[in-house]
């Protein structure tokens, strides 16, 4: 097969061109019929193809490279032909492709570190920012443990003062001893509100402090505060006025806020205006607000002020106090409402303040999802306007509390001085240390730190009472195990054990969970007082209190006790079993347990006061005093009076022998069954057979 040179030489071809078909022919012109081809495509076939007579070869589909196309006839003589040609690669696969996606892997795998560099910086900032919120909070912990146990340390010594210095005013004759002596009362009341004033800041830091909103009538309800304030202001000789265009404005607030925010507010007022002057209280739409935008605080811009009252507030209220005193400089303004921070420090005494009860005021209008702004001028007074939405989209359900119809119009708004209304006791029987257990005076235990403290309470409880004292949590559970008292009086914060959990151990002991227990603490809020009542306390009192308060709630439990007792007592001489739906569930199963005991062995004759109190695991003394507390009965009385009514119904059910039916019930003797049989149902056996046998 002689080469025939028509044909390029080195081709080259883009790599869309992969489908080549070769065409070939050998020159022998004496049989060219019998002349055969092999053929093989270097770098595609790995030998060489069969044997044929075709002379072309089709090869698809080939992949970029270089190629050498080979061929040889067989039957004529002739040199095998070669043929090299190269097909180009796609331009993804040329060498700066491959540069390219050097790149963008190197920028990718680039970009992927700082990503991970970023992710591992925010992870580690969010850590970080976790641990400082974790520190946060047990800071916040710390401070409200701080509050707690500073306002502890003021409210005790706030009760001496204040409790014997309301008696001493109640004795004085001396005008001038008795005026001195409201002075030293107003100044402890005024320690008092400032102590509750940092205790509800540090409510309000630590998330506790809670809205409780109901529907008010926010008209009738600052005009009743207000009208409080009328007697002040005549002898202070300033105009007091109030003006409200409706009569009725609804409003969901919480009372006792509005009542503080009222309350600071208007005493702002009055310190800083002098005799002659002017102090009004207006209530109405936003738009009654006085002053002017620009000298608002609170807001970022005047338009953002004008565009938040006028839209947001337009379905709102507006509370506004305005007095004619002697103004706040524009450079001071803005740090009204920071906590601790004075207007000015140019003021005469009885115009200082702590700085805290205007913070305090902003943190309790925020609560109610509302905006305190202020506006003042040098030399012509200050008002501040309080704006509160309407409606109540804009609170949380919990926030929301629904009312009686017979609560309405029961607020009494809190006055600078309180006064605690004085309720008539009556005598009670005096007790000596020599009294028996047998004595129907009244024990009660103190269980309080403060060595002063329990001697004031116990001075005024002395004398209608048999007074036992314990210094901590511990030796009040002792003395109360010990003695079984009918009150017990406790202070919450005190060393080895405190209240709460001197109270929990008394109620959820058998021997003492009938006792009513009071509680006394520094902590006025609702939370705390909650705490106590869930740990079984009958009722709470905070400090500083009046005595006559303290014992008209001590005589009120003991005789609701009383009245108990004799439910319990009619109950088990009427019936030989107590049913729950008239007994309290704890004391229920004590006398439940106490009854099937002595059923258990009401047979013996020799089941005595002593194996009644072993099976009860009590002492004598114990069980003696708890079924005195419970249904005013001895054990002794107990256990007969049980073995009485269950051998009535043996009478009546059995038609038995009076004689082998005292013998079942344990009584030695029929003639002494007879007595106290006669003594219980007020007839002898016979003539109770007589008058019961048709029931």
């Amino acid at each position: 097969m002689a080469p025939y040179h028509n044909y390029p030489i080195n081709l080259k071809l883009p790599y869309r061109f992969n489908h080549l078909t070769f065409f070939y022919s050998a020159i022998d012109w004496s049989a060219p019929h019998k002349i055969q081809y092999q053929y093989k495509l270097e770098g595609s076939d790995q030998d060489w193809r069969q044997i044929t007579k075709e002379t072309k070869a089709i090869y698809t589909n080939l992949t970029h490279g270089d190629y050498t196309f080979k061929v040889k006839a067989i039957g004529a003589w002739s040199d095998t032909f070669e043929y090299s040609f190269t097909i180009l690669p796609p331009w993804w696969l040329t060498w700066w492709a491959y540069m390219i996606y050097g790149i963008t892997i190197l920028l990718l795998i680039y970009a992927w570190r700082r990503y991970d560099l970023k992710r591992q910086h925010l992870k580690h900032d969010l850590e970080l920012e976790h641990v400082q919120t974790e520190k946060l909070e047990e800071l916040d912990k710390m401070k409200s443990r701080f509050f707690a146990n500073i306002s502890h340390e003021f409210r005790t010594p706030l009760t001496l003062i204040l409790g014997p210095l309301q008696n001493l005013i109640s004795k004085a004759s001396d005008k001038d001893s008795k005026q001195e002596l409201d002075i030293m009362q107003r100044n402890a009341r005024r320690l008092q509100k400032l102590i509750n004033q940092l205790l509800n800041l540090s409510r309000i830091e630590a998330g506790k402090m809670k809205l409780q909103a109901r529907e008010e009538n926010i008209i009738s309800l600052a005009r009743l505060f207000v009208q409080s304030f009328e007697s002040y202001a005549a002898q202070r000789k300033i105009s007091l006025v109030f003006t409200a265009k409706e009569e009725q404005i609804p409003v969901y607030v919480d009372r006792d806020k509005i009542e503080k925010i009222l309350s600071n507010l208007l005493s702002n007022a009055f310190k800083f205006t002098g005799e002659g002057g002017r102090i009004e209280v207006a209530v109405g739409s936003p738009q009654s607000a006085v002053g002017s935008p620009q000298s608002a605080v609170g807001s970022k811009a005047t338009e953002d002020w004008r565009l938040k009252t006028g839209d947001y507030f337009n379905t709102g209220v507006n509370i506004s106090i305005s007095d004619t005193g002697s103004g706040i400089p524009p450079k001071r303004l803005k740090h009204i409402f920071d906590r601790f921070y004075q207007a000015d420090d140019t003021y005469s005494k009885d115009q200082e303040g702590s700085g805290i009860g205007l913070a305090l005021t902003k943190e309790l209008v925020e609560i109610h999802y509302g905006e305190i702004k202020v506006v003042s001028e040098p030399g012509k007074g200050t008002t501040f306007n309080i704006l509160l939405p309407l409606g109540k989209s804009h609170l949380k359900p919990k926030e929301i509390i629904k009312i009686k119809k017979s609560d309405d119009n029961k607020f009494i708004p809190e006055l600078a001085d309180p006064l605690v209304p004085i309720i008539e006791e009556q005598p009670v029987s005096i007790a000596s240390p020599n009294d028996t257990l047998e004595n129907s005076t009244p024990i009660l235990l103190i269980v309080e730190d403060n060595a002063d403290l329990r001697a004031y309470i116990r001075g005024f409880l002395d004398k209608n009472y048999h007074v036992i004292e314990a210094e901590d949590g511990e030796s009040g559970f002792d003395k109360a195990l010990k003695t079984i008292p009918d009150l017990i009086i406790s202070d919450v914060m005190m060393p080895r054990m405190d209240g709460y959990e001197l109270c929990r151990h008394l109620k959820t002991d058998e021997r003492t969970d009938h006792i009513p227990i009071i509680l006394l603490t520094a902590r006025a809020a609702m939370e705390s007082k909650i705490e106590g009542m869930e740990t079984g306390a009958d009722d709470f009192i905070t400090k500083p209190f009046e005595p006559e308060e303290l014992k008209a709630r001590i005589k009120n439990l003991i005789e609701q006790r009383n009245k108990l007792k004799e439910r319990y007592r009619k109950e088990l001489n009427i019936e030989s079993t107590l049913t729950e739906d008239n007994l309290l569930s704890r004391d229920k199963r004590f006398l439940d347990k106490a009854q099937k005991t002595v059923q258990k062995y009401m047979i013996e004759p020799d089941f005595t006061v002593e194996d009644f109190a072993k099976e009860m695991a009590m002492s004598r003394v114990q069980l003696h005093r708890k079924l005195r507390a419970l249904i005013n009965q001895t054990a002794s009385e107990f256990i007969r009076i049980l073995r009485v009514i269950h051998a009535a119904k043996l009478l009546i059910q059995q038609d038995a022998n009076i004689s082998e039916v005292a013998y079942d019930v344990g009584f030695n003797s029929p003639s002494s069954f007879t007595r106290s049989f006669t003594k219980h149902f007020g007839m002898p056996p016979t003539e109770y057979i007589n008058k019961n046998s048709n029931k």
